[in-house]
């Protein structure tokens, strides 16, 4: 009956031991997974970090883009930008993000595809509009390439066959175009654009009465023109 009774005792203890045994993993078990979880939860905080982080570079860039490569005579030339390449890598790397999150468990789980979607959509436009600015950037030019290159060398033209003519107050009223012209470039404010409109009203009735006129009048349409198109 003893032996029996060891026996007895032995196994329950052997049973609650085992019992005990599984209440632990199950409960390791759980924290392991919640703990696995909240990890998850942190990358993906990380990755939206990230891409916030990656948005204020690119805007830094594209401010750096207009304020250097604008005046930068090597970029006409050759065509290339490492601001506009890092640009346009970021933007590549974003949306890899935008779909690493959009097909995670958690963000399903969420609701979060139509926010990512737009997102998505977002940097794709802002990608086509930074080629857009790109291109217009490049088409207008700088010094003797682009719009602003026909724009000076047209009124190089004019210059020439004005000082040419001897007439003084045509050579003032072209020096004061120019005065305007340059500054607009320089400090890309309307009023100069205003001035310069006023300073060609005042040219041209001169003009119409100079006895070079045919031959001055082209160049200096064509250099108006080049002007607005700059603007």
């Amino acid at each position: 009956m003893k032996s029996k009774t060891r026996i007895t005792i032995k196994l329950r203890l052997h049973g609650t031991a085992v019992g005990v045994f599984v209440i632990l993993l199950i409960i390791g078990l759980s924290i392991g997974y919640y703990i696995q979880k909240s990890l998850h939860y942190n990358q993906i905080l990380q990755s939206m970090q990230l891409l916030r982080y990656e948005q204020v570079a690119i805007q830094k860039s594209e401010a750096e883009f207009l304020l250097t490569e604008c005046n930068r005579a090597g970029f006409y030339q050759e065509m290339k930008s490492e601001l506009l390449d890092s640009i346009y890598l970021k933007i590549q790397l974003i949306q890899k993000q935008i779909l690493q999150l959009h097909n995670d468990e958690i963000i399903r789980g969420l609701g979060f595809e139509i926010q990512l979607n737009s997102l998505s959509n977002g940097f794709a436009n802002f990608d086509s509009l930074i080629h857009k600015l790109a291109n217009s950037v490049y088409r207008r030019g700088f010094k003797d390439s682009g719009t602003i290159g026909e724009m000076r060398s047209e009124i190089h033209i004019f210059e020439n066959m004005v000082v040419g003519t001897n007439d003084y107050r045509l050579q003032t009223m072209m020096l004061l175009l120019r005065r305007h012209e340059k500054d607009y470039l320089l400090r890309r404010e309307t009023i100069y654009i205003d001035k310069f409109n006023n300073q060609c009203d005042i040219l041209e009735r001169i003009l119409r009465l100079s006895k070079s006129s045919n031959l001055l009048w082209p160049h200096f349409l064509a250099y108006k023109q080049k002007f607005a198109e700059v603007c």
